[in-house]
């Protein structure tokens, strides 16, 4: 009795450890099949397909609780051919096993005809269903019933505690990976509707921005001679570029993180930037009375970039340092170089970089704890922009600081390259008087922008309404058109390609708008658009696109 007890109970040790290596191999393999997927949808499909294959069962599915509707939803199920569906929506109140699973229970019926937890008002229908035999494990969170899995079988069938468990786990990690697939997936649509949302901004901002720009040019123009009006137009200049600065950094941080900005790479100077960048953020340094030193090389060097992203790249850094730099501070600009690099470094003796902070400090959005009196604004996006296009100019952005107090140093480091070949360049000279129409259904702009460029000699009028500028075009003939894309009715992607079909090249077509995105640009070079011109555009690069080829063909006076 005593041997075979032994034996009985080894058989049994054996048994169990068979079932328990045979459910880690189950698990490996669903682990294994819904770790590459990324649509919830498939992660059940597939999660029930390998649960039934490896049970041999007739017919598995996922179950979702639809808690607003009071209903659960079966979407996703494996069946045997010829084994009828259940893939529908049920009325919870309809369902007679939910006392059981509310409760966290397994309900588990063996035998349609002969199990006692089925209902007999129910046989009937399970039989019609092809449910001889059927176990249903509840998913519960939080104490609310989120989700079952099923397993069921046309005959009967004696359901183990082993495949019990079995759905139990199967049941909990399919909702993990769902779950978690699902959070990326909000993250993504949430990622497209910030895209939108900026985009829109920046369109929406840009559009203010632009009149103010031209008011601020026109008056200039009018008042430049007036020494009383100098500071005011110099705070008016200086201003606008700052909110324009602000809101193109805004619009570069989608744009970056997707690798959405082209650059144009060509040969340039080093000092050309720096003079650049210094000439924008001068005024703001004088204003805190700081000492801006500027470390030039004995030489000239060049590197391969977008000139006008360098420029913003070494702004920013400076910007960040006069932002953080206290009154009378000290801020050096250093160039130097080795043989393969140049070395770029921005140094403050502002409050500096505490060392929990420094991991940081190209992260979206972070910026040195500062108390409201020295405040100095920002939105915490500069430095996560710098750092990107220097990437994207195979260069490397560090940051360095003793600590809080201590001031900070920022340095770049870019490849270096020889100096161009000096290339006869053929002077443009200024163009003639246009005929021009402006077409903006934000009248100020369209006004300031008209008063502007007649100031400059050119015949200029404006419509605000995209049937008007069709109907001006055919009959007073303007040389130029500059088009706002964001209208009413008819975008300008619309009226420039109408134009084109009515008039063909005898007319030149610059987008004017607040959309400046790579795929705008694309949209507005497929319409027709001769030149895509971004809101505010800066006065001088409209003249000289005013100033540049005209069309192939003139309009005939006849």
């Amino acid at each position: 009795a005593v041997l075979f007890t032994d034996i009985t109970a080894r058989k049994q040790a054996e048994a169990d450890l068979r079932a328990s290596e045979e459910q880690q191999r189950y698990l490996v393999k669903l682990g294994d099949v819904l770790r590459p997927l990324v649509d919830p949808a498939t992660i059940q499909s597939e999660a029930v397909r390998v649960l039934g294959e490896h049970l041999g069962s007739d017919r598995a599915y996922y179950v979702e609780v639809d808690a607003l509707r009071a209903e659960y939803v079966v979407e996703h199920e494996w069946r045997l051919d010829g084994v009828a569906s259940h893939a529908r929506r049920y009325p919870l109140a309809e369902w007679p096993i939910m006392p059981s699973i509310a409760n966290d229970q397994p309900w588990v019926m063996r035998d349609v005809d002969t199990d006692p937890a089925m209902p007999d008002d129910q046989r009937a229908s399970y039989r019609a269903n092809d449910i001889g035999a059927c176990v249903v494990v509840p998913l519960l969170k939080n104490g609310r019933l989120v989700a079952t899995l099923v397993a069921n079988q046309t005959t009967p069938r004696d359901w183990t505690a082993a495949e019990i468990k079995l759905l139990e786990d199967t049941a909990e990690r399919t909702w993990e990976v769902v779950e978690r697939a699902r959070a990326v997936q909000a993250l993504k649509e949430n990622d497209r509707h910030k895209d939108e949302f900026l985009a829109m901004l920046g369109h929406e901002l840009r559009n203010p921005l632009a009149p103010i720009r031209t008011v601020s040019a026109l008056l200039d123009k009018r008042l430049r001679t007036m020494p009383e009006y100098k500071p005011l137009l110099e705070v008016l200049a200086r201003q606008t570029m700052q909110l324009t600065l602000l809101v193109d950094d805004l619009l570069d941080v989608a744009r970056l993180t997707h690798a959405r900005v082209a650059l144009k790479f060509e040969s340039v100077e080093c000092d050309a930037v720096i003079d650049q960048a210094i000439e924008t953020v001068r005024t703001l340094a004088a204003e805190k009375f700081h000492q801006l030193r500027i470390h030039r090389p004995g030489e000239k060097l060049y590197v391969s970039g977008d000139r006008t992203r360098l420029v913003q790249t070494v702004t920013n850094l400076l910007h960040n340092a006069i932002k953080y730099t206290d009154p009378h501070g000290t801020i050096t600009l250093a160039v130097g170089a080795t043989e393969q690099e140049l070395v770029l470094s921005v140094q403050d003796t502002g409050v500096g970089i505490s060392a929990e902070l420094l991991p940081h400090i190209f992260d979206l959005f972070v910026q040195s704890e500062r108390s409201l009196d020295r405040s100095q604004g920002g939105l915490g996006i500069g430095l996560s922009v710098a750092r990107h296009l220097v990437g994207m100019h195979h260069g490397t952005l560090q940051a360095h600081s003793a600590g809080f107090g201590q001031g900070s140093t920022f340095e770049v480091r870019l490849p270096r390259i020889s100096a161009p070949v000096k290339v006869e360049e053929d002077v443009v000279a200024p163009g003639a008087p246009r005929r021009i129409l402006i077409v903006d259904d934000n009248r100020d702009a369209a006004d300031c922008l008209a008063q502007l460029l007649t100031l400059e000699g050119h015949q200029v009028d404006a419509v605000y309404r995209s049937s008007d500028a069709l109907e001006h075009v055919a009959q007073h003939h303007p040389e130029v058109v500059l088009l706002d894309i964001g209208m009413p009715h008819m975008d300008g992607y619309a009226v420039a390609r109408a134009l084109r079909a009515q008039h063909g090249d005898a007319l030149r077509l610059i987008a004017l708008t607040g959309y400046g995105r790579p795929e705008d640009r694309e949209r507005s070079g497929a319409a027709g658009f001769d030149a895509h011109l971004v809101k505010p555009v800066d006065v001088q690069t409209l003249l000289d696109q005013l100033a540049g080829p005209g069309p192939d063909r003139r309009w005939s006076d006849g």
